[in-house]
């Protein structure tokens, strides 16, 4: 048997076609793979969810006294909802960025009535992420921030430098989740 012999020409044109074929393939798989796997996690969370509603719909069934509770916690669930829907649409972003970090703050256990210094580990990216734009318009803020001297920005990790000044250009209403 002789072995095949494939011209140049032939090759070349069978290397395009191959790398047409093949580059897309290899960069579907892992984009699959997180589709995959994220739709599992949310079926997971689906179900984990109806557990629990259904463990509260049956403790409030037992005790309806109950019901006032539960009324209370969605009432403060859906005013925070509400009010973060407000400021993602008409808050400047100065003010957005001041009110994140001081509810991270006050998530993590600090004090942001004293005047002490409070590092927070975030990146520019999770804190546009969470405000709803882009991390080059979360850098010009905070550098405008920090140029005021209310913030420190280093690698991975923001520092709250001045508690007064940032509550006030955040406002009254400062929420953690």
């Amino acid at each position: 048997m002789t072995p095949l012999r494939l011209t140049t020409w032939f090759r070349k044109r069978m290397l395009a076609l191959v790398l047409l074929v093949t580059v897309p393939m290899a960069a579907a798989a892992p984009i699959a793979f997180f589709i995959q796997k994220r739709l599992e996690l949310l079926s997971e969370a689906r179900g984990k969810a109806a557990q629990v509603a259904e463990v509260v719909r049956t403790a409030v069934d037992e005790r309806p006294r109950l019901w006032r509770h539960v009324a209370v916690l969605l009432y403060t669930r859906l005013t925070l909802a509400l009010m973060v829907v407000r400021d993602i649409s008409v808050a400047p972003l100065k003010q957005r960025i001041t009110r994140r970090l001081l509810g991270q703050a006050i998530t993590s256990g600090a004090d942001v009535s004293t005047g002490g210094r409070v590092d927070l580990r975030l990146t520019q990216a999770d804190l546009g992420r969470m405000l709803g734009t882009s991390r080059s318009r979360v850098n010009g803020a905070l550098k405008h921030l920090e140029d005021d001297g209310l913030i420190e920005v280093g690698y991975r990790t923001i520092s709250l430098l001045d508690m007064a000044k940032l509550r006030a250009v955040a406002g009254p209403e400062i929420f953690s989740f």
